[in-house]
């Protein structure tokens, strides 16, 4: 009986919101029979499939605005689950308690724990570039710095690499042994970074990438029924499957999954680029670093940060944004685009 109660409650209040867009009228349900004035008798056929043909009936301008609206409230509501880890119940460690290797392991991953590292290097003068972007020529000058200087395993292991002679930035960031003998040296910083609840565990992950899951499969779940109602009937779908494209893209980008950082982790970072904020003052004036390691910059704020200073110029032309597009240590980008819907 209660399942029955709330099917009808369900259906009538679907019918109800629809009606403004002329979609279900008004409908009077004797449970499994509905009869909607200005729209045919469904007579004996199952709820369902009256349901469905209703779906199917809804003009494509409409879907779109309803379908937007959908994909908006799945995302946010994934969103705050995501967020409600629990690592907020923790206190917050000390802004100084970590290296710029470890920050760089919470706040970017691989790609910054490269630059991080490299730049480290090179502001020993334990390096120097040759050119500019991922095809730089990274060499070990024969007036070398002190390596006595280097305290990271990390920037080690990177300036081992570069003994045998002249490489590219391009080889250094996508040496894969390279990469398995650093992540060595990583895992007891991540599990340093676990255990104070800054970063995911698998656990967590494995909570995130399953949220994620949800969101894709109420999008694709209705979209995609929407689409292949829609080819099944010939009408115009180029629309919404580029709409169904942005809206899985979009869940990705904002929901992060792969991400390193719990709520308590982001916050951290937050207040860390608060905290570290005169560092970028002093960067962004040309002013040289005393008396603290200048790779903090790179771990808490990025290489941007470099960007419209005098100071570290062959670092800049190496790993600016611009110059290492599609390749190295850097990053790349994504667009869209829109047409007709099926509906």
């Amino acid at each position: 009986m209660g399942l029955l109660l709330g099917q009808w409650w369900w259906q009538t209040l679907l019918a109800v919101s629809l009606r403004p867009f002329g979609l279900g009228c008004y409908c009077q349900t004797t449970w499994h029979r509905i009869y909607s004035p200005g729209c045919r008798r469904s007579g004996n056929r199952e709820v369902g499939e009256y349901m469905i043909e209703e779906f199917v009936q809804i003009p494509g301008p409409t879907f779109l605005i309803l379908f937007g609206g959908l994909v908006t409230v799945a995302i946010a509501i994934c969103w705050l689950w995501m967020r409600a880890d629990g690592s907020e119940d923790y206190q917050l460690p000390d802004l100084t308690r970590f290296d710029s290797i470890s920050i760089a392991q919470l706040r970017g991953g691989k790609r910054l724990i490269m630059q991080t590292a490299i730049f480290q290097l090179y502001g020993h003068e334990l390096i120097s570039f040759g050119g500019e972007g991922k095809d730089a020529d990274i060499t070990i000058p024969h007036q070398k710095g002190n390596t006595s200087q280097l305290s990271g395993a990390v920037e080690r292991e990177i300036y081992r690499s570069l003994r045998s002679g002249t490489r590219k930035v391009s080889e250094i960031c996508l040496d894969s042994g390279l990469w398995d003998r650093i992540t060595t040296h990583l895992d007891p910083v991540q599990s340093e970074l676990e255990r104070l609840h800054l970063a995911r565990t698998k656990s967590d992950s494995r909570r995130v990438w399953t949220i994620t899951a949800v969101a894709c499969l109420i999008i694709i779940g209705v979209g995609g029924t929407k689409l292949l109602l829609g080819i099944l009937r010939d009408r115009p779908v180029l629309f919404l499957i580029i709409l169904l494209i942005a809206s899985v893209i979009a869940v990705f980008v904002i929901l992060d999954p792969s991400s390193n950082p719990t709520s308590l982790g982001r916050r951290y970072l937050k207040e860390t680029e608060k905290h570290f904020g005169w560092l970028k003052k002093l960067v962004k004036n040309g002013q040289m670093l005393e008396g603290i390691d200048p790779s903090l910059v790179i771990a808490i704020f990025g290489v941007g940060v470099l960007a419209g200073s005098t100071l570290y110029r062959p670092y800049q032309g190496v790993f600016s944004p611009v110059n290492q597009q599609g390749g190295g240590c850097g990053g790349g980008g994504c667009g869209g685009g829109c047409g007709g819907c099926g509906g």
